[in-house]
């Protein structure tokens, strides 16, 4: 059992109070690995209906060039509201970004 004295704590230690603050603390961390899976969803479910998402996984453009990919993929019938269209172009860009040399 752990006590807290003058800030410290002092006492025994438990593994089962460590799980317990380890699982604080991983709560406490930012999730790349869920908002990973996030971004997949999303794309899988606004970008895959007409095709394969496979083929957005496999491309990479500027900013420019997503905009004008986004904005074609709307032309043809894609339905966004504004929040997932800014978080569509979000992932588009932090993760299918043509890369810098």
């Amino acid at each position: 059992m752990l006590r807290a004295i003058g800030g410290h704590f002092r006492g025994s230690f438990d593994v089962h109070g460590t799980v317990i603050v380890f699982g604080l603390f991983l709560a406490c961390v930012p999730a790349s690995g869920c908002q990973r899976r996030q971004s997949v969803s999303l794309l899988e479910q606004k970008c895959g209906t007409c095709h394969s998402a496979d083929l957005v996984y496999r491309s990479r453009y500027d900013v420019e060039g997503w905009k004008r990919v986004l904005h074609g993929m709307k032309m043809r019938g894609l339905k966004l509201d504004p929040q997932e269209e800014q978080d569509i172009m979000a992932i588009l860009i932090r993760d299918f970004a043509e890369a810098k040399e």
